[in-house]
């Protein structure tokens, strides 16, 4: 169904809150991604997210599906960028692969993936873009995402940080960094001091 049928989208309308995706601008990428029913266009999907936003007054939050090679290079965020400034949705949610996806070269995207999604995308929006993809481990909980980890301790080892401090400049709920900061002080590689603004972490050399 496209929201192109007016029949479709009168019945969306009362809705209090959309959550389509978009997660390519070029129908090459939009058809191994998605993979459509023949005859469908990328264009179509975007001009009817627009007649959607123009004609819709609850909230619509966009979900971008992030692959790695795929769809976060330049040549394909840029047009995407375009077609999101176009749709004109109140939040861009960025997410990627939690589970084992349906090909093998469907990977998920780390966390500086998704920054630099991101940092590329609010150079041109003003809408709010925020990261919903969980962290992900290796190997289970007893073995975390080193490039967070490494950031984790790049930046606690210049500047004692908190929790919260932490979960915002990596794009990262609250839960999945408070998740980590455990792990490693059980690891004994972190020292906690409480003070007026919180705890504040530091990495133990």
């Amino acid at each position: 169904m496209l929201l192109n049928d007016d029949a479709v989208l009168a019945e969306i309308l009362p809705c209090d809150l959309i959550l389509p995706s978009l997660d390519a601008a070029t129908q090459k990428v939009y058809e191994m991604i998605n993979r459509p029913k023949a005859g469908l266009k990328v264009e179509d999907l975007i001009s009817g997210l627009v007649k959607l936003r123009e004609r819709y007054q609850g909230q619509i939050w966009l979900e971008v599906f992030i692959i790695p090679g795929i769809n976060d290079m330049e040549e394909e965020l840029l047009p995407l960028r375009e077609a999101i400034a176009r749709i004109k949705p109140d939040i861009v949610q960025l997410n990627s692969l939690d589970r084992p996806g349906a090909e093998e070269w469907v990977e998920a995207a780390t966390a500086r993936d998704l920054k630099k999604v991101k940092d590329f995308m609010a150079i041109a929006l003003s809408t709010p873009i925020e990261i919903i993809a969980k962290i992900k481990y290796q190997g289970g909980m007893d073995s975390l995402d080193a490039e967070v980890v490494s950031f984790i301790q790049a930046t606690i080892s210049r500047r004692p940080s908190t929790a919260e401090d932490l979960a915002e400049m990596l794009n990262i709920h609250i839960n999945e960094i408070m998740k980590i900061l455990r792990e490693l002080a059980h690891e004994g590689k972190l020292q906690a001091e409480r003070m007026a603004r919180g705890v504040f972490y530091t990495w133990k050399s």
